[in-house]
This record gives structure tokens, C-alpha cells and sequence, in this order.
């Protein structure tokens, strides 16, 4: 009964509240079956949260540090650790905050949307920079007309990872378990404070090598 409860909570969020205007859902489908791993293979549990979200820097392996400080929320997702699913939805307000999110960020048309997921210990960042709107990309539309469409933003589509791995992409960050298939997302361990250029040069070395 629980399970049935969280994927009918999931499948509200998911497909009902795309029929809205100016709303971005976002999501792993419950019809994804491909896994997501932390750095040692195992599956992702319920101490990992799902935020989208933008960043006011270039988010990068080197300024990972600055990441938090910089983070502007945009929605949290609901989380079903058994079918491996996630997603929810927002909608602007005409101000360019979110709808009904307390504290909400001031957010403007073009922003790129990270999804970052994380558990204190492990983490993985990644985008979808294909195309050249928000209809084919995770860049926020109009925040001043409220037809701006519906958007969804499916985890299949991202194609950028700049921590972690995503859709058979890694970055080369640390992970002691290497997914012998086709894995949705990878999560890899924090870095130590002061470590960020170390872990730089060593993705550089695995990227080199990989080629």
C-alpha cells in the first residue's frame, strides 16, 4: 500500500501538473528501469535528496567548494528509493520566483538548471545543454508571460556531467565501481576541503586515458 501510494504520488506530479502553464516538470519515469549507482556500486538509498536547481557561477570540478554558497533552489523531488524514480514540478511567478517554495531565489529567462543530487557524503551534478531553448534544453523560459508553455525535463535527455556520471557519461571523479552496462547516474565521494585541484588534474588524467 505504501509503494502504490508513492507511485501515485509520482505519476501526479509527473504527468498532471505538466498540463499547467509556465510549469517545468522533471523527473526519472517509474518506466526507467536503468539503475543509478553510488561510487561503490550500490543503489541509491533514501539518504540521497534530489534538488533542481541554478547555480550564480559556472559550476565546476575546481570551484566545487563554492557550489552550496551559490546553489538557488528551484524544487526538491519526491523520491521512491524502490522503483528508483524521482521528479516534481514548480511554476513562476511573474516576479521570477517559484510558486508556493518559501525564500524562493529571484530567478530570470536563460538560467541553465543543474540536477543535484547528494547525501553528505556522495554527490553528482549534471545538465542538459542540448539545444537551443527551453523546449529542447534545462534552461529556464519566461518568467513574465504566464503562457510560456509546459515543459518536462526527463534525466534520459542530460547529456553534461560535471560531477559524478550520468547516461553512460562519467567526469572522472573518484568511484571504486565502474558499471559494466548502461547506468541513468552515477554518484561519487564529496572531496575533502582543499582537494578540488587535486581532483581536477586527476579527471583530466582518466579523460585523457579514456580517449
Amino acid at each position: 500500500m505504501k509503494r502504490l501510494h508513492g507511485l501515485l504520488l509520482l505519476l501526479l506530479a509527473f504527468v498532471g501538473s505538466a498540463r499547467a502553464t509556465n510549469t517545468i516538470s522533471w523527473q526519472k519515469s517509474l518506466f526507467d528501469l536503468s539503475p543509478m549507482y553510488t561510487s561503490t556500486g550500490s543503489l541509491l538509498d533514501g539518504s540521497f535528496t534530489f534538488q533542481l536547481g541554478t547555480f550564480t557561477l559556472s559550476p565546476t570540478i575546481s570551484n566545487v567548494d563554492q557550489w552550496e554558497t551559490n546553489w538557488k533552489l528551484l524544487s526538491t523531488g519526491t523520491w521512491d528509493t524502490v522503483d528508483q524514480a524521482f521528479g516534481n514540478s514548480f511554476t513562476f511567478n511573474t516576479d521570477g520566483t517559484v510558486s508556493g517554495l518559501a525564500g524562493s531565489a529571484t530567478f530570470t529567462q536563460g538560467e541553465q538548471a543543474y540536477l543535484w543530487v547528494r547525501n553528505g557524503q556522495e554527490m553528482a551534478l549534471l545538465t542538459d545543454f542540448s539545444g537551443s531553448d527551453s523546449n529542447s534544453r534545462w534552461m529556464l523560459p519566461s518568467m513574465t508571460n504566464l503562457n510560456a508553455g509546459a515543459f518536462i525535463w526527463e534525466l534520459p535527455t542530460a547529456d553534461t556531467v560535471i560531477f559524478g556520471g550520468v547516461n553512460g557519461l562519467q567526469s572522472g571523479t573518484a568511484h571504486t565501481f565502474d558499471p559494466s552496462g548502461s547506468f541513468r547516474l552515477q554518484t561519487s565521494p564529496v572531496p575533502e576541503p582543499g582537494s578540488a585541484l587535486l581532483l581536477l588534474s586527476t579527471s583530466f588524467m582518466l579523460l585523457r586515458r579514456r580517449r
